[in-house]
C-alpha cells in the first residue's frame, strides 16, 4: 500500500489496524450495544499493539476514538497513556522533512482545500494548507477561509438524500469548482461526496494522504 510509503519516509514502522470499525455509524443509529462491541474490540487490538502512535486518516473516526469513546461507561484510559492519537496531518506536519519529498512546479490545476467538519473539532486547522503549499509551491484556494459542512455526513447522506445533495451544492459553488481543478480533503466521507458533485467535471478529488504521496522521492 503505496501510503504507508509515507511512514516509512518519515523514519516509522507502520502497522494497519484494519476489519474494525470505530463504532460511530453505530452509535449515531442509536445501536448502543453495537457501539460498544466495535469500541471494545477495536480498543484491545490498539492495546495489543507494541506502538507509540495511533494516526488515522480519517478525523470522524479519531473525533469517535479519542472523545466520544471516554465519555461512555467502561472505557480504558490506558489507551490515552500508551499511544499518542494524531490526525495525519498533524503526524506529518510534525515529522516532515522537505529532503524527501518532492516540490512540483506550480501549475495550471487550483488546489482547493475543504476542511472537514472533524478536523475543526480536533481542533487541526493550519497543518493542511502547510503541508500542500510547501509540497505544491502555492497556497490553496481556501474560497477566503469559509469553510462549511459538504452535506455528506455518513448516514445523514442516505436517511436524507435530496438534502445532501443540496448542500453540497451549496459547498462546490462556494469553492468556485471548475475544470481542471484539484480538490483535497482530509476526509474519506468528503471525498465521496466531492467525487459525486463532480462527476461531469474534470476535476480530482483527493485525499491529503494521496497528495502527499504523490511527491513521494
Amino acid at each position: 500500500m503505496y501510503y504507508l510509503e509515507i511512514f516509512t519516509k518519515l523514519g516509522y514502522e507502520t502497522k494497519i489496524i484494519s476489519g474494525e470499525c470505530c463504532g460511530i455509524p453505530l452509535l449515531t443509529s442509536g445501536d448502543y450495544k453495537g457501539f460498544l462491541k466495535h469500541r471494545e474490540s477495536l480498543l484491545h487490538r490498539f492495546l495489543n499493539e507494541d506502538a507509540k502512535y495511533i494516526v488515522s486518516g480519517c478525523p470522524t473516526c479519531l473525533t469517535t476514538i479519542k472523545n466520544i469513546w471516554p465519555s461512555f461507561p467502561g472505557f480504558s484510559e490506558e489507551l490515552n497513556t500508551e499511544f499518542e492519537i494524531l490526525d495525519f496531518h498533524e503526524f506529518f506536519f510534525r515529522n516532515f522533512d522537505e529532503k524527501k519529498f518532492k516540490k512540483t512546479e506550480k501549475s495550471a490545476e487550483k488546489i482547493r482545500w475543504h476542511q472537514p467538519c472533524h478536523l475543526n473539532t480536533l481542533g487541526v486547522k493550519k497543518e493542511p494548507g502547510l503541508i500542500i503549499e510547501k509540497l505544491s509551491g502555492s497556497k490553496p484556494d481556501n474560497d477566503k477561509g469559509l469553510n462549511t459542512c459538504c452535506g455528506f455526513g455518513g448516514t445523514f447522506s442516505m436517511d436524507h438524500p435530496f438534502l445532501s445533495r443540496e448542500i453540497g451544492e451549496k459547498r462546490k459553488n462556494d469553492l468556485g469548482l471548475k475544470d481542471n481543478d484539484v480538490i483535497v480533503t482530509g476526509c474519506p466521507a468528503c471525498m465521496v461526496q466531492f467525487t459525486r458533485l463532480t462527476l461531469n467535471k474534470n476535476v480530482d478529488v483527493l485525499h491529503t494522504i494521496d497528495f502527499v504521496a504523490d511527491k513521494l522521492q
